[in-house]
């Protein structure tokens, strides 16, 4: 009768824990539902159409990032278009994410009321940021399969099969982006931890780990990339050593402002969450798991100074994690210290007080945790579908095409458009630097040659970069040999613009 009992109980929380991260992911899947995939993803797709086609990651086809993005691509680009595929990984990972924070919440807390706060903390700290927005992100889907590798190892009962899983969605994410493999560290040191008395799972978790890279280094072989994939691995180690420490430092600081300013509570639950490291019975009761997330904030602030640039979307594998942080941090200070204070009675009526303030906090308009989905900031002029026929209307299907930027990569998968050369959306990462490496001079011209020798029939730009930011040698070429023909709004609302060849060019 009692393990009945028990084998129901785990069945409802399972169950509770998947409803739960399904209605969390409702309102992102209505918006992304809409959205096509925009800034990098837009290259992500048309290089995952690509090797579709046929061509092979960095010996055909070509880009500054780690191979897991693509691979990913590729794989829902099995079930549906290009454009679709990419809405649905991000849905499907959008509901990942939610589920891990989730199965971890309840595992761990004690009292099924901080479940009412999760959500909207959550959207107020993540979802409501312009990066979580903006783009499909590399540091989102890394930091998804981190947080998932940690499922499989909370219990140390965990099955052999279970400890493969860690494993894979660790290496997945260090394919997906490098840095990760620090974060993918501090996780093999918990699960040295945890199954340090269990050794034949820790060798399950590296075999796991050991799959995903063995079968990418056979795709290298196959494709004979070898040596594209380490000149690729030596440009990024370039490419991250132009860090600037002190424009990451600014960088955090505004960002950290704009949290406060949607979610004010977030700096005091940081501060007690960390507090609550301190208390070595309260680590022990959920086995160390407060440490292993106060390891993973700490060590994604590598994102942020070894990226050349101190982009927002940065900051992403430290927002991710840090809401379940906070709610740990929140339920010690709620039921751990009344435990060990006196007077606890008087500690109950602080406790309500602060649980209707968190409450009050998640869903006012100061931190706007629901009404910012469907406002100016987010709001697309044109759905995909739309975007789609709207560019066709305009560009034949025979119509060879060149994408200046990453972030209209897209259009290349609208026609089925072969590139001319190897880098489908080459322009910010060679077009970008005021002193370019020998290697990049290299690359600028390989491309001048592909483009003179066989024009695209149509050459597809974003108005507000210009050519002041781009090759002047291409662009050059291009004023010489095309004209601007037509233009067109996309999604975003931003003015596209399309250039023809002119009857002179052969």
């Amino acid at each position: 009768m009692e393990k009945n009992l028990g084998t129901w109980s785990k069945r409802l929380r399972w169950l509770s824990v998947i409803l739960g991260a399904v209605l969390a992911s409702v309102l992102p899947a209505i918006y992304f539902m809409q959205v096509p995939p925009l800034n990098d993803g837009g290259t992500f797709i048309a290089i995952a159409d690509m090797m579709h086609q046929g061509a092979g990651l960095y010996s055909q086809v070509w880009d500054n990032k780690a191979p897991g993005i693509f691979f990913l691509h590729a794989l829902f680009q099995f079930f549906a278009e290009p454009v679709s595929a990419a809405i649905a990984l991000r849905i499907c990972f959008v509901l990942l994410l939610h589920l891990s924070l989730f199965y971890l919440i309840a595992t761990s807390l004690r009292r099924a009321l901080l479940l009412l706060f999760f959500t909207p903390i959550f959207w107020n700290i993540v979802f409501n940021t312009t990066n979580f927005y903006s783009g499909d992100y590399t540091e989102f889907y890394g930091m998804v399969c981190i947080l998932m590798s940690l499922l499989p190892l909370f219990s140390v009962q965990a099955k052999h099969w279970k400890a493969i899983i860690a494993g894979s969605f660790c290496a997945l994410a260090v394919l997906i982006k490098e840095p990760f493999i620090f974060l993918a560290g501090i996780v093999f040191i918990y699960t040295l931890h945890t199954y340090w008395s269990h050794k034949k799972r820790i060798l399950f978790f590296l075999l796991g780990a050991c799959t995903p890279l063995f079968l990418f280094c056979v795709y290298l072989a196959i494709h004979k990339a070898w040596p594209h994939y380490l000149g690729y691995l030596s440009f990024a180690m370039e490419y991250s050593g132009q860090a600037t420490p002190v424009d990451a430092r600014q960088f955090l600081l505004r960002n950290y402002q704009e949290i406060l300013v949607k979610f004010p509570a977030f700096t005091f639950g940081i501060i007690i969450a960390a507090l609550s490291c301190l208390d070595r019975k309260w680590l022990k009761q959920y086995r160390n798991l407060p440490l292993v997330l106060y390891g993973l904030l700490a060590t994604s602030m590598l994102f942020v100074y070894l990226g050349q640039q101190p982009y927002d979307h940065y900051l992403l594998p430290f927002l991710m994690p840090s809401s379940f942080f906070v709610l740990l941090g929140f339920q010690w200070l709620l039921w751990r210290l009344p435990e060990q204070l006196q007077h606890a009675k008087a500690l109950k009526v602080a406790r309500i007080a602060l649980l209707l303030c968190l409450l009050f906090l998640s869903y006012t308009p100061v931190s706007q945790g629901f009404s910012q989905f469907y406002n100016e900031k987010y709001r697309v002029q044109l759905t995909a579908k739309q975007e789609k026929e709207t560019f066709l209307g305009k560009i034949s299907p025979n119509e060879r095409l060149y994408v200046e930027h990453e972030g209209v990569g897209r259009f290349y998968t609208y026609t089925q458009s072969k590139v001319i050369w190897k880098y489908p959306c080459p322009y910010p990462v060679f077009f970008g630097t005021v002193s370019p490496t020998p290697s990049e001079m290299q690359r600028r011209n390989e491309l001048v040659r592909a483009f003179t020798q066989s024009p695209p029939d149509a050459v597809l730009s974003r108005t507000h970069y210009g050519p002041a930011f781009a090759y002047a040698k291409l662009w050059d070429y291009i004023y010489a040999h095309y004209t601007e023909a037509d233009s067109f709004t996309s999604c975003e609302g931003e003015t596209l613009v399309i250039w023809r060849k002119k009857r002179s060019t052969p």
